[in-house]
């Protein structure tokens, strides 16, 4: 995986899936693919499959991050349907609903409540 100083991906996190894209040289190869962004102990460790024939990276290079927004762009409304759904249930429900978890992603949304 790599860490970076800085990045625009989303982490994994309250049940969304992190966002997804490539690392890219400043000569626009692809240096990794980026499936999967979580933070540990401060930092964001962005990991994907690495196969024969990548080019190397050293600690120091600079790289591109290119973020997949037509990905982002499909979990958007479903994370924010979330929040919907959390104040519809509170509506109707009163306000001993409690949400107990998520998942958010770009095909669809499941939202855990208890009351």
């Amino acid at each position: 995986g790599f860490v970076l100083d800085a990045s625009p991906f989303y982490a994994e996190a309250g049940g969304q899936v992190s966002d997804m894209g490539e690392l890219l040289a400043a000569d626009g190869t692809v240096l990794a693919p980026v499936r999967n962004v979580q933070v540990y102990g401060g930092f964001c460790l962005h990991s994907g499959p690495l196969g024969e024939g990548m080019p190397e990276v050293k600690v120091g290079d600079e790289v591109t991050c290119s973020v997949d927004y037509a990905t982002r762009k499909c979990v958007a409304p479903n994370h924010t349907m979330t929040h919907v759904l959390n104040w519809a249930l509170r509506e109707v429900l009163g306000d001993g609903v409690d949400q107990r978890g998520s998942l958010v992603n770009a095909e669809r949304l499941r939202f855990d409540f208890s009351s």
